[in-house]
């Protein structure tokens, strides 16, 4: 047989294999561009990148001769001294040159802005090629990172910090002053085309990680511009239909429902509850310099004028004290009397800030002091990272360095996410082997297949602005030819054409390994939420040629997995970047275990997830409506109780992780401190991500059933434990009230705290209560009074539990599924294994009682386990009780078993 047989890569342009430094250390990084060829680069997704080593610290194109001026006037100053003229071209961002021009007389430099979320985007300019199509020159090599999907599935803000640093290294030395990133939009329904560039579906887990990526980002001389602002959640119906249908092409902005002229109509309580929260803590926590408009209206307005959102909330009520941008062609007529402070150009027909904004001004429609004012907030924010007198702050400059290559393959492996992996099928006799698929033993593999339509490529990124060139990539096929090297055979088949071929090559391997490619592009959304073309089928016929299949899939958003019964391991891994092959090896052959944990659900079918009616999304005649309020993502799934194929927040490792000993403290009348212990009780070393959620018991509106306010990754060694601390503030009980108050409110009443290892899996609830006197935990105690008895098999016996509560609380208990309960002020229901035994009515003190019936059989004596016992507040969150359990119940001891 024959397989695909591409070149290999030269050694010398691969990052180094060694794992790079922990947090704190020298950084590393890496990159997540598509490496498509730019002209029409919204029309597909992927494709090889073939770019030229770069050394470190190697700067991009000069800006000009004007590059290096400086002054050492203040920006105060400065505006005063200006000309109209002057003052205008600090407001223009020609989109044909990415730079506001400098200001020679005065010693402004150029001020060069770049994407984007998924490292520094520089191309020396754009123009219609020979189809008239809008392109792009070839880019400055620069780090591919992966992308920010991946960086939130890390659950890790320290490590998205040095993100942000090397982003802010690599800007300087490609000369750019403003970063177009990072990316902070709600991946609101699972089609969307730009979800790679953002943090996922939850706005507690995107504000966190935009935190730190703006934070290090700016503490290294680089400005930051938080995008898109706001509710820019869905790119446009798909197909493209054009040719040459790029970012502003022909048909682009015609398309149904496209984010160019969409009216998103979304509550208030929605827009701050889920759709806000990122872009406010970038503002108040990170002081974010720039910010900016979506393309798309909010409630009838335009966001580049919608003066609520760009003055009244963002610049007024969050002291906002930066600029606001357009995206490109994204000013609107009346942009410059209702927030916007510069002009992203694209043509005439988008331009509004130049000769337009002079008639305003000078014919009094503007005043010219709200254009000294926006200047001002550039200015000042160019000041602040020492641009105006060449002294920037941070790190020196240096692009496509070793340490940030490392940085972006360490983003990557830590950002997989080991979404199964089962025990492989064993023997002809039907054995099932005692260890799971991953990690693959090298030593008892002689021949390895390697399938996939674009495995001998790297999965730089999706389509779109994003892109960013790498001086080199390495794909899967390349990494395990390299990792294996003489120790087994590694063959290839991309299975596109035919599934025969691949499944041929399965059954002679020792191991399959399927690489299944999703494309996502910035301009469109996607068709579903499938692979593309034959995948399914692919991965279908592989596994039933062989029983060690594991699927590697690189996508931009949740897919469905109609195979998934079929094959026993699946990792997600996302749009990796540059060092998408090694990151790849490092998790299937243990180099790295995997400890990514999802950032946005998969649902097993695309009904399953909110926006599935048509006039919620895309929306009917430009008009979405976002009926759903605050139920998305898993709050979605799990107010409807639909049943996720993997839940929001859910990772698996190469290890087990057990919790116990959860503790709420009080620490004022709305904050508290959560602990709990985290033992690793595998023989693996790994790392795990408590997760905690809160629920309002008794909320006056309608709320989600969880919510994620805290997280923190830790690494445990085998047998190791620690106690994870979290702080909880009002932010973590309140909701935002639109009816009244308009403002954030915390009712008094029960909630609970849920700690667990995803939105699903919860080990542990902890329920408290909030009043005027403030929170107070609520540590009820029960004690089996028939401890130790002797339970006789085939009679009646009496179960006794004294309860001590300082509320009235619901409380049930737990017993063997063949135990029957014959008396008592009980009912019954049977949960798997176990029965539940729930009192009547609540209860806080006293002592409480029912009877059940052993089972009847030939042994002497067996062991039983009842509990742990469980209260409730609502009797919809359940807490165990610490000691109710008991494994000690002997049964047929004084008869008959």
């Amino acid at each position: 047989m024959t397989h695909d047989e591409p070149g290999t890569v030269d050694d010398e342009r691969r990052a180094p294999v060694e794992a790079g430094p922990a947090d704190g250390g020298s950084e590393q990084v890496g990159d997540d561009g598509t490496g498509m060829a730019r002209r029409g680069f919204l029309s597909a997704a992927g494709g090889s990148i073939a770019a030229a080593v770069l050394g470190a610290g190697t700067a991009g194109a000069d800006h000009g001769t004007d590059s290096d001026a400086s002054t050492d006037r203040s920006p105060e100053e400065l505006v005063a001294a200006m000309t109209l003229d002057e003052k205008l071209n600090l407001v223009n961002l020609p989109f044909n040159n990415d730079s506001i021009d400098p200001t020679p007389r005065l010693g402004i430099p150029e001020l060069g802005a770049t994407d984007g979320p998924l490292g520094v985007r520089h191309e020396n300019q754009n123009r219609p090629d020979e189809e008239g199509c809008i392109g792009f020159d070839a880019q400055q090599p620069a780090t591919a990172f992966p992308a920010p999907i991946a960086q939130a599935s890390t659950f890790d803000p320290g490590l998205v910090r040095q993100f942000g640093r090397a982003v802010a290294r690599e800007g300087k030395a490609l000369n750019q002053e403003i970063w177009f990133g990072p990316g902070m939009n709600i991946v609101r329904v699972p089609e969307l085309g730009r979800a790679f560039e953002y943090y996922g579906e939850d706005p507690y887990l995107s504000s966190r990680m935009a935190v730190a990526a703006v934070e290090a980002a700016q503490a290294n001389g680089l400005i930051a511009t938080a995008k898109h602002f706001v509710a820019n959640n869905q790119e446009g119906s798909p197909p493209i239909d054009s040719q040459c249908d790029t970012l502003f092409g022909p048909t682009f902005v015609a398309r149904r429902n496209a984010r160019h002229y969409v009216n998103a109509v979304v509550g208030e309580r929605a827009l701050r509850e889920i759709y806000m929260p990122a872009f406010r803590a970038a503002v108040e926590e990170a002081d974010i310099g720039g910010v900016m408009s979506a393309y798309n209206r909010v409630n009838g307005t335009y966001c580049g004028e919608h003066r609520d959102l760009l003055l009244d909330t963002l610049k007024e009520e969050w002291g906002f004290e930066g600029f606001v941008v357009s995206d490109a062609g994204g000013s609107r007529p009346r942009s410059a009397q209702n927030g916007l402070d510069v002009e992203l150009q694209f043509g005439p027909v988008f331009d509004f800030f130049d000769e337009a904004l002079k008639r305003q001004v000078q014919t009094g429609v503007v005043e010219e002091a709200t254009l000294d004012d926006k200047v001002l907030r550039l200015l000042r924010q160019v000041d602040r990272m020492g641009i105006l007198d060449g002294d920037r702050p941070g790190a020196p400059p240096a692009v496509n360095t070793d340490e940030h290559q490392r940085l972006a393959r360490r983003i990557a492996a830590e950002g997989t996410v080991l979404l199964q992996n089962e025990p492989v099928a064993g023997d002809d006799n039907g054995d099932a082997a005692a260890d799971p698929a991953l990690p693959l033993d090298l030593d008892a593999i002689d021949h390895v297949a390697v399938i996939g339509h674009r495995a001998d490529e790297a999965k730089l990124g999706g389509g779109g602005s994003s892109n960013v060139t790498p001086p080199y990539s390495v794909s899967p096929l390349e990494a395990v030819r390299e990792y294996v090297d003489d120790r087994a055979e590694v063959s290839f088949e991309r299975g596109q054409d035919s599934t025969a071929a691949a499944a041929d090559l399965a059954v002679e391997a020792d191991v399959a390994l399927v690489f299944g490619n999703g494309s996502s592009t910035e301009g469109t959304d996607r068709n579903d939420i499938q692979l593309n073309g034959n995948q399914n089928a692919l991965v279908a016929d592989v596994a039933a040629a062989n029983d060690h299949t594991v699927v590697v899939l690189n996508t931009g958003g949740p897919v469905t997995m109609p195979w998934i019964d079929d094959v026993p391991a699946v990792l997600q891994m996302w749009y990796p970047g540059m060092e998408d092959g090694h990151a790849a090896t490092d998790v299937l052959f243990d180099e790295v275990a995997p400890g990514g944990k999802l950032p946005v659900t998969f649902g097993k079918e695309r009904g399953d997830y909110p926006a599935s009616e048509q006039q919620q999304y895309p929306g009917i005649a430009g008009r979405a409506e976002y009926t759903e309020g605050v139920f998305v993502g898993y709050r979605y799934f799990d107010d409807r109780a639909n049943e996720p194929l993997f839940p929001f927040g859910h990772g698996l490792s190469y290890t087990e992780f057990a919790y116990s000993d959860l503790r709420v403290e009080a620490e004022g009348p709305t904050e508290a401190t959560v602990e709990v212990t985290v033992e690793n009780v595998g023989d693996h070393a790994g790392t795990e991500v408590p997760q905690v959620y809160v629920h309002d018991q008794g909320a006056s509106v309608p709320r989600p059933p969880k919510e994620l306010k805290a997280f923190e990754k830790v690494e445990l060694a085998p047998g190791e434990s620690t106690t994870v601390a979290f702080a909880l503030d009002a932010d973590a009980f309140s909701y935002y009230d639109d009816r009244d108050a308009d403002d954030w409110v915390v009712e008094p009443g029960f909630f609970s705290i849920l700690v667990g290892s995803s939105s699903r899996d919860i080990r542990a609830v902890e329920p408290i209560h909030l009043s005027g006197d403030g929170l107070t935990t609520l540590s009820p105690t029960v004690t089996r009074t028939d401890d130790g008895s002797v339970f006789t098999g085939g009679a009646t016996n009496q179960v006794e539990l004294d309860v001590e509560a300082d509320r009235s609380l619901l409380v049930r208990d737990r017993i063997p599924v063949d135990w029957t309960v014959v008396g008592g002020d009980v009912s019954v229901e049977q949960l798997g294994d176990r029965k539940l035994v729930q009192f009547d009515g609540r209860h806080a003190d006293g002592t409480l009682s029912y009877f059940v019936e052993a089972p009847s059989g030939e042994n002497e004596s067996e062991s039983a386990a009842f509990g742990p016992v469980e209260v409730s507040l609502d009797g919809e969150s359940w807490t165990p009780v610490a000691g109710s359990g008991d494994e000690t119940l002997v049964v047929g001891a004084d008869g008959p078993f």
